[in-house]
């Protein structure tokens, strides 16, 4: 994303009272050669906004940590996900697990020496991929470097709406543990069959859908930040260079897709059906007793 669009975007977010700023998604937000300059953009534009991204960590250094910090970055998640050099590997198919620990550690220490307090996230992929053993072995491990500014989160594994192949990697992990695979792929990813006359199926809605403005790099609103703008489907919902971003996420297609999600209709559509992202949060909503009555199935 050209740095004149990313400007527009975060003015017209500052006018509408937005606090929270996430630099997120199918990418890799330090690949973005105007990133420093972007923090430091929303920071004096929004003094007390949140700004975070995720990162793979690969990037990362102490001279970064530092250069982040006073331009105003409040959360940072690093997604390092394996406990070993051979597990990182499997994941994501590089070879890379040592330079990934040591820019993390380097990026920890610039970010606890700063005056600046950021929130560095460490994520571990917990559920199905490691066992309890292996992540308070990981916990264990990264507690010296955490000082004031570091935590471990734990994160389940999701599909990205079908891009990877996430069943496979369950199955691998579980096969080198020495475990019995028992459950399905389907029930590994607690994706579910729906059947059409089953009015309260196991499916709830998604709390990933127009939670927020997800604008990809090419100007691409999406309706969540689980899908790059090549993948939409019958998702798509509009480009900013065309329409205002009110137009397009209070627009009549936004709200017939909110419709379906309260429907639990996503997995007609693709690539939601596809997709586990909605299981990644606990089903918040209520079930109306009176559908198909009156009214959504969920509220």
């Amino acid at each position: 994303m050209d740095f004149e669009t990313f400007k527009k975007i975060v003015d017209y977010c500052a006018k509408k009272g937005v606090e929270i700023y996430a630099f997120i998604g199918i990418g890799e937000p330090t690949l973005y050669p105007n990133l420093v300059e972007a923090v430091a953009y929303v920071k004096n534009q929004v003094p007390n906004a949140t700004i975070g991204f995720n990162t793979n960590g690969i990037r990362l250094s102490y001279e970064l940590g530092r250069e982040l910090s006073v331009a105003g970055l409040t959360r940072i998640t690093i997604s390092i996900n394996a406990t070993s050099k051979e597990q990182y590997k499997r994941l994501n198919g590089l070879d890379i697990y040592d330079k990934v620990v040591k820019n993390t550690q380097d990026f920890l220490r610039a970010v606890n020496e700063s005056e600046k307090r950021v929130k560095v996230l460490l994520n571990v992929m917990c559920g199905r991929v490691n066992c309890k053993e292996q992540v308070e072995a990981f916990k264990s491990f990264w507690k010296p470097f955490l000082g004031e500014c570091g935590a471990i989160g734990e994160v389940e594994l999701g599909n990205w709406g079908g891009l990877i192949d996430a069943e496979k990697l369950i199955e691998n992990e579980i096969t080198a543990r020495g475990e019995e695979i028992t459950r399905t792929p389907q029930k590994l990813l607690n994706l579910e069959t729906t059947k059409e006359n089953d009015i309260f199926c196991k499916r709830y809605p998604c709390l990933l859908l127009l939670e927020a403005y997800n604008i990809a790099g090419n100007g691409e609103a999406l309706p969540c930040c689980s899908l790059p703008s090549s993948s939409l489907g019958d998702l798509k919902l509009g480009n900013i260079a065309d329409q205002s971003l009110e137009e397009i996420y209070y627009g009549q297609k936004s709200k017939e897709l909110w419709r379906k999600n309260l429907n639990c209709e996503l997995y007609r559509l693709s690539p939601c059906k596809e997709c586990s992202g909605w299981s990644w949060h606990a089903n918040v909503w209520w079930r109306n007793p009176f559908y198909p009555l009156f009214g959504t199935k969920w509220f």
